[in-house]
């Protein structure tokens, strides 16, 4: 346990020691991860039509449990009606500009025991996004009675234009970015530490070499002297005591 933590607490010290080098790092790549998610990465818009499965009544009849339980059992038909060619072509013509691979752009969900559908589109644009949502579920709602012989669908809750993108997401994107820029620095520091053969402290000293330290050398800077040359007044003074004579008036000896 004790090495456990000895190995922590090592650690921990090498990390603080490079606190700032890990700190820049992670403010470079988050801000990296920023950048490309706001300028970079186009953005995606997400827009969802709900379609309501429900056999139309007759008069004032009320619905039975077995009228119910059918509806429930056609939902997995309709999801796959849905994305059929047939349906696609058509939602295709309506919208101008329409993406090609427009079955790539379009998810079809629903709830357990549930009788409403809900179709999610994704462009790049809200307003094609918004389309193509509701294209569907109208196609798809004027198409089943032809197809199935059976008119059980309605439009429960058309898309609206969405204003914000759902990807990319930049606070995410940007803590993913920061995130990866502690685990990159701390590993290269760890790493850089660990292939170091350099002995820094005693401790280290007494580790590697298995006997005990009985002295050290401590390190003196080197200390810089200024050249007489670049001191003019050092030449022209004498000794103490002496009274300067100018070298103009000293007379040869």
């Amino acid at each position: 346990m004790r090495d456990i933590n000895s190995s922590i607490q090592d650690t921990w010290f090498i990390l603080k020691s490079k606190k700032w080098l890990i700190l820049m790092t992670m403010i470079l790549i988050g801000a990296i991860a920023y950048s490309l998610s706001r300028y970079v990465i186009p953005p995606t818009y997400e827009a969802s039509t709900q379609i309501l499965v429900v056999p139309k009544q007759n008069g004032t009849e009320a619905l039975d449990s077995n009228q119910i339980q059918s509806s429930q059992g056609l939902i997995n038909t309709y999801r796959i009606i849905m994305k059929s060619p047939i349906i696609l072509n058509e939602v295709r013509e309506n919208i101008p500009n329409a993406p090609e691979k427009l079955e790539e752009q379009i998810v079809i969900e629903s709830e357990e025991n549930s009788q409403v559908i809900t179709v999610r589109a994704t462009a790049g644009s809200g307003e094609m996004a918004a389309s193509i949502a509701n294209e569907l579920g109208l196609v798809f709602s004027n198409e089943i009675p032809s197809l199935m012989k059976v008119d059980n669908t309605q439009i429960l809750s058309p898309s609206s234009v969405p204003v914000e993108p759902v990807e990319p997401n930049i606070p995410r994107n940007t803590a993913i970015g920061i995130l990866l820029g502690f685990i990159f620095s701390s590993a290269f520091v760890l790493i850089r530490h660990l292939f170091n053969k350099q002995i820094r402290t005693e401790a280290e000293a007494e580790a590697i070499l298995g006997i005990p330290v009985i002295a050290s050398i401590p390190l003196f800077e080197r200390q810089s002297f200024k050249s007489d040359k670049h001191n003019p007044h050092s030449s022209n003074q004498g000794k103490e005591g002496e009274k300067y004579v100018p070298k103009t008036q000293r007379k040869l000896s």
